[in-house]
């Protein structure tokens, strides 16, 4: 049986690196036509989500790490327990570790990313005031210093749509698009209200840009109240699972008992996703409650 099942691992090792193989055909836009297909589309839609979160993770890396995680994950538990199907299951659950990698990059990158529009919005009302037209203030933040360079890239591409023909209202929406965040998008709707109706831009950008300062310090005293909280929590995302694997890498009994027949695998799966199911729940109150909602 556990030649049965080496040949198993064996076999995965050759879908995983096919499916990257695949995958890097896909990404290459001199090997494939124009239609699409399901695999294509995936990839396509994952990339468009890795750019617009504004971390630097590429597309090739996350597939390059869904298969790395995998083999480590499943060499190293088999190594260690001489299990065959246990390391299987571990193996597969390196699938998700690169997207939860990008989803504590994508955390961080989301603050950074609002402090850094709020400062690049006060740059331009102030630009604004000071008797440029809206052309010349994007073009004026965009070779600030002082602002972030994700940010001022950004307000150079928007630069380079103005120069080009591109309405302003289409130009912001555009920069909105690109953006993961709504603060983006309610100053683009601001913008395109004030070219109809008429007024002094200036205004509704520095009040937006005083919102997202006051949203930002709201969040940052409320993290500081429930700062034991947030540390508890992700204590037991951890706590329980790293117990559970380490009786099973140390104590042959107890992963035996799992594994003797589906009955107790199917028991050990319900654990598992108990666990993740709970720990799902409990950063998902904490954020309400982190967001003031």
């Amino acid at each position: 049986m556990e030649a049965a099942h080496i040949i198993a691992c064996y076999v995965c090792v050759i879908v995983l690196t096919a499916g990257y193989l695949v995958a890097k055909t896909c990404l290459d836009p001199g090997l494939v036509g124009d239609e699409s297909d399901v695999l294509t589309e995936l990839i396509g839609k994952k990339k468009k989500s890795l750019d617009k979160s504004n971390i630097k993770f590429s597309i090739s890396t996350y597939i390059a790490l869904m298969i790395a995680f995998p083999l480590f994950f499943g060499v190293v538990s088999y190594i260690l327990s001489q299990n065959s199907i246990f390391s299987v299951f571990v193996g597969v659950c390196g699938l998700f570790v690169p997207e939860g990698v990008a989803y504590i990059m994508k955390i961080k990158a989301d603050k950074d990313y609002e402090e850094r529009y709020a400062r690049s919005l006060e740059q331009f009302a102030s630009s604004l005031k000071a008797g440029m037209s809206i052309s010349q203030a994007v073009e004026e933040v965009s070779e600030n210093k002082f602002i972030h360079e994700s940010i001022r890239e950004k307000y150079r591409k928007m630069s380079t749509d103005l120069q080009m023909g591109v309405s302003i209202s289409d130009a912001f929406f555009g920069f909105a698009k690109g953006s993961s965040g709504k603060d983006a998008k309610d100053v683009a709707v601001a913008i395109d209200i004030q070219n109809e109706v008429g007024g002094h831009e200036a205004d509704v950008i520095m009040s937006i840009a005083r919102d997202i300062n006051d949203r930002i310090m709201l969040r940052h005293e409320i993290k500081s109240l429930f700062s034991g909280t947030s540390s508890m929590v992700i204590i037991m995302d951890f706590l329980p699972l790293v117990i559970m694997l380490f009786l099973c890498l140390t104590d042959k009994s107890y992963l035996s008992f799992y594994l003797a027949s589906p009955f107790n695998l199917s028991i050990f799966i319900v654990l598992i996703a108990f666990c993740v199911t709970g720990s799902m729940i409990n950063h998902k109150k904490l954020n309400r409650i982190t967001k003031g909602i």
